[in-house]
C-alpha cells in the first residue's frame, strides 16, 4: 500500500527540548485501567521522565507511544533509557547526564557509549530479534523501518573517531554560535530558558543568557566546575556523538542553535537566594542534575514493576514505551 512520506531535506537537530518539562497526565486522574498516552512529536524524554516522577504513586501501568520525525532523536532516547537500571548507581546516572546533554564527554564515557551501542545492535537486526531481547517488556518498535532507522543512528554513535573528526565538529559547534549570536555589535541575548526560571523570569534572564553562552563554549551545562573539571582533565574531552549526530544520519553537526539543556528543567528555586553568579550558574547545573537523578529513577522503579511500556514510532518513525 501506497502512504504519504516525509522528507526531511533541511532542519536543525533539536535534541534538546526548549520549555520546562510537563506532566502529560496533570488534567487526568488515573484509575486502576493502563492508560495509552501518545507523545506527538515527542523530542526528549523530559516530558515522559516527569510524568512518571509525578505520578510516582500511581498503580496502573502507563503505556507512551512517543512519535517524532527525526529516527536520531528516538535513537538518543532510547539509548538513555534502556541505560537506566533499577540498580543504576550515583555514579552511572551522572554519567547519563553527561551522555544525554553535553557537548564533550569523556574517553570513559565514549568506550561506554560504544558498548551500549554494540548491546542495542546485537539485538536490533530485526523487529523478532529485538522482541526477543531483554528489552522487550518495556521497549517496542511499532514497524521494521521504525527500527531500522533508529538502528543506523546506534551504528554511528558506535563509529570510532579521531582527534581531526573531534576538532571539525568543534569548529562547527563554534561557527553555529557564532552565525547566530556574535554581531558587530556584540553577543545577541538569548532568553531560551527564561521560562525554567517561573517567576523570576527577568531578574533571571542575565545569568541564564551567560549560561547558555557557556554551555556553547565549553559544551558542558551551565560551564559548572564540576563538569567542566572533569571534561578539562582530558583536554576538554571527546566530541559526544549523541548530540552530534544530525537528522538525516550524517557526522556533521546540526544541533539547533537555541539548544539548552537548562530550557528542559524547573529552575526557579536557585533564584530565591542571592548569590554570587558563579555560585548562581553552579546551582543551575545542580539543581537541573538533580531532578534528572530523581526522574531516572522513577523510571528505574516503574521498569522494575512493569508499570511502564514505551512504543517508539517515527512518524513513519515511531516508538513505545510500555
Amino acid at each position: 500500500m501506497l502512504t504519504p512520506t516525509y522528507v526531511n531535506v533541511k532542519s536543525f537537530f533539536s535534541s534538546i527540548g526548549n520549555t520546562p518539562a510537563v506532566n502529560l497526565l496533570r488534567d487526568y486522574r488515573p484509575g486502576e485501567e493502563p492508560i495509552e498516552i501518545l507523545a506527538i512529536g515527542c523530542g526528549d524524554v523530559r516530558n515522559i521522565l516527569f510524568t512518571l516522577w509525578s505520578e510516582q504513586h500511581t498503580a496502573c501501568a502507563l503505556n507512551f507511544t512517543a512519535c517524532d520525525l527525526d529516527p536520531a532523536i528516538l535513537a538518543r532516547n532510547i539509548f538513555l533509557l534502556t541505560a537506566i537500571t533499577p540498580d543504576s548507581s550515583f555514579e552511572e546516572i551522572e554519567r547519563l547526564w553527561r551522555t544525554y546533554y553535553h557537548f564533550y564527554v569523556t574517553n570513559s564515557d565514549l568506550s561506554w557509549i560504544r558498548e551500549h551501542c554494540g548491546k542495542l545492535l546485537a539485538v536490533s537486526a530485526s523487529l523478532s530479534t529485538w522482541n526477543d531481547s531483554t528489552f522487550r517488556s518495556s521497549f517496542k518498535s511499532s514497524t521494521e523501518t521504525s527500527l531500522s532507522e533508529v538502528r543506523r543512528v546506534w551504528t554511528l554513535y558506535a563509529e570510532a573517531r579521531t582527534r581531526g573528526d573531534d576538532a571539525k565538529v568543534r569548529r562547527d559547534i563554534k561557527s553555529m554560535y557564532d552565525n547566530y549570536y556574535i554581531t558587530k555589535d556584540g553577543p545577541r541575548f538569548a532568553v531560551h530558558a527564561v521560562r525554567s526560571s517561573g517567576a523570576h523570569g527577568i531578574y533571571a534572564a542575565e545569568t541564564l543568557n551567560e549560561a547558555f553562552y557557556n554551555f556553547w563554549k565549553t559544551g558542558v551545562v551551565a560551564d559548572n566546575e564540576r563538569d567542566v573539571t572533569v571534561v578539562g582533565q582530558e583536554d576538554g574531552g571527546r566530541v559526544n556523538p549523541l548530540m552530534t549526530i544530525s537528522p538525516v544520519g550524517s557526522k556533521q553537526f546540526n544541533v539547533h542553535y537555541g539548544a539548552d539543556p537548562l530550557a528542559g528543567f524547573h529552575l526557579a528555586e536557585v533564584f530565591d537566594i542571592s548569590q554570587t553568579k558563579l555560585a548562581t550558574t553552579n546551582s543551575l547545573a545542580g539543581m537541573a542534575k538533580a531532578q534528572f537523578h530523581e526522574w531516572c529513577h522513577a523510571f528505574s522503579s516503574r521498569i522494575a514493576t512493569n508499570l511502564v511500556n514505551i512504543m517508539h514510532r517515527q512518524k513513519q518513525y515511531r516508538m513505545r514505551i510500555l
